[in-house]
């Protein structure tokens, strides 16, 4: 299995830096999770780490590789991506749409073999969507999409999979199965997942290291326990926190420490 790590990274647009100095490493079969404010960078980085945006400066290093130096194929091959904008604009059906996920080990004019088509139906399967294979991807809700981009990710049967928001359009339900799903993968088959959650107390459930992006970086780094601390949450979303226990699970458990209505001033709870 491969390894996903960066350098000295750091990553933006034109010319403006969103992140700087980005180190962190993801090994086989473990789940980081990407964690911080809206615009904070998140999905900036994951975009960086998918070779969808060049680094303004240090290294992706996949499998002791540098990213931008192995051919698109090798990197299509060994990683998947899920952006928030997962779905399709083509009249595709979900199962042609999965099917897109074969494409790396296939090439696109190869024609598929059984076990391509076998992987195509356990992806469906996986996610759900097998009774709806035949209805347009263009027709489906924004949970539907994001389940029909997860199940194209799963047949492509990455080492390294990079998930931006995979659970955003999704009620509580399809969130637990689609993150049972991918924890599974990690656990059982030893890929290397990175996911950006906006929900902390999700976000502490299924990873195993949690990174907070914020102040232009990583502003902290290491087990839920160590990353989501009172002082650490309040000081980077800018509100106060109250952090306890899961009462099952032990996993960090935040909540505002304030609440705020209109004509009413601010209460400590």
């Amino acid at each position: 299995m491969k390894r996903l790590e960066t350098e000295n990274l750091d990553c933006g647009y034109s010319g403006r830096n969103v992140l700087e100095n980005i180190n962190l490493h993801i090994t086989p079969g473990s789940i980081l999770g990407l964690i911080g404010p809206n615009g904070a960078g998140k999905s900036t980085l994951l975009n960086t780490l998918a070779r969808m945006i060049k680094p303004k400066k240090g290294k992706v290093i996949l499998a002791s590789k540098d990213l931008w130096k192995i051919s698109s194929r090798e990197a299509a091959s060994t990683m998947a991506f899920t952006p928030q904008d997962s779905g399709s604009a083509l009249p595709l059906t979900i199962r042609q749409f999965v099917a897109l996920g074969r494409a790396p080990h296939r090439g696109w004019l190869l024609p598929f073999s059984c076990e391509d088509r076998d992987i195509v139906e356990d992806a469906l399967e996986k996610t759900g969507l097998s009774d709806l294979a035949e209805r347009c991807i263009t027709e489906l809700s924004g949970g539907e999409q994001q389940r029909a981009a997860l199940a194209r990710v799963l047949a492509q049967e990455p080492e390294v999979l990079l998930l931006d928001e995979p659970t955003s359009h999704l009620d509580i339900k399809y969130q637990t199965e689609i993150l049972d799903l991918v924890a599974n993968l990690a656990h059982d088959r030893g890929i290397s997942v990175i996911i950006s959650i906006h929900d902390l107390n999700t976000a502490a459930l299924y990873s195993d290291h949690l990174a907070l992006v914020g102040k232009g970086g990583i502003a902290s780094y290491g087990t839920p326990a160590d990353v989501l601390k009172e002082e650490i949450i309040s000081e980077v979303y800018d509100i106060p926190v109250i952090v306890t226990s899961h009462p099952l699970f032990g996993t960090p458990m935040v909540m505002p420490g304030a609440k705020s209505r209109a004509g009413q001033k601010i209460i400590n709870l």
